[in-house]
């Protein structure tokens, strides 16, 4: 992510919704940085690169819906809109 190699998880968090995390590679002992989708899942989020490199999460929505996202050119981890497939 922007020229660094960064560890980025996906977790469903206490309150069921998508959270992601991104901290160096190799530095995870310095801790994330969180931060909340908003969108609810059933289970565990799928992450994955693609082949641009950008970021990809996919989950099975609280309503059983496959929903996906990709991370938007440009700097840092940010999302573009839910797509329900």
């Amino acid at each position: 992510m922007d020229g660094f190699d960064c560890t980025v998880p996906a977790v469903r968090g206490a309150d069921g919704t998508v959270n992601l995390g991104v901290c160096s590679t190799e530095s995870e002992q310095a801790g994330f940085w969180w931060t909340g989708t908003g969108m609810s899942c059933a289970g565990d989020p799928a992450l994955a690169a693609d082949g641009h490199g950008r970021a990809v999460v996919a989950v099975i929505g609280a309503d059983g819906g496959l929903a996906v996202v990709r991370q938007e050119e440009g700097q840092g981890l940010t999302l573009g809109d839910w797509s329900r497939v």
